[in-house]
């Protein structure tokens, strides 16, 4: 399977909330499907659920796996959204409407949470990009055995959606087929 990578495509934290970072990978969009690729792929911090938002509910990207140490040294636990450029079908289309019912807050940070269809796996909201967070890095480790966790069942997450003020969840749903 052929795909666009996007390395990087990043707002300045002054700029961001303006619709800037999504004319950004529109215009991405529009050069893979100028060339003939339907599907573009990145990675994100998994603890970034702005990130998590804007690549899953906005565009409609799927994380499709989870890799710890994706950079080969600590901290650099990453998803890889898989973006379908051609405007299909959109099978996710629910886990990213509904919001979940889903009870979480700082004390389940990593923890599975199951409801319904979905697992959720819950991630601090107000973690940001470049900022460094040592004092979460137990939490960290807790996100990624959840997300291990989700994924070696066969998931893949859909959506981010905040819960409260403190905390967010990744929605994790069967992979379809």
């Amino acid at each position: 399977n052929f795909y666009h990578y996007s390395q990087a495509a990043v707002v300045d934290a002054a700029y961001q909330g303006l619709g800037i970072g999504h004319r950004l990978k529109e215009a991405q969009r529009q050069v893979a499907l100028g060339v003939g690729t339907t599907h573009m792929r990145w990675s994100f911090n998994p603890m970034y659920s702005r990130n998590g938002h804007f690549n899953f509910n906005t565009l409609g990207a799927v994380g499709v796996a989870f890799v710890p140490d994706y950079y080969g040294r600590p901290d650099s636990d990453r998803l890889i959204a898989d973006w379908i450029l051609d405007g299909s079908s959109d099978p996710y289309a629910q886990v990213r409407t509904v919001l979940p019912e889903v009870a979480a807050g700082p004390g389940d940070w990593g923890r599975v949470v199951a409801c319904g269809e979905a697992a959720y796996v819950a991630i601090p909201g107000t973690v940001v990009a470049g900022e460094p967070h040592p004092e979460l890095e137990d939490v960290r480790l807790r996100v990624r055995s959840g997300l291990q966790e989700v994924f070696a069942d066969g998931r893949v997450s859909g959506a981010c959606r905040r819960i409260d003020g403190e905390t967010s969840v990744l929605a994790a749903v069967k992979a379809a087929r």
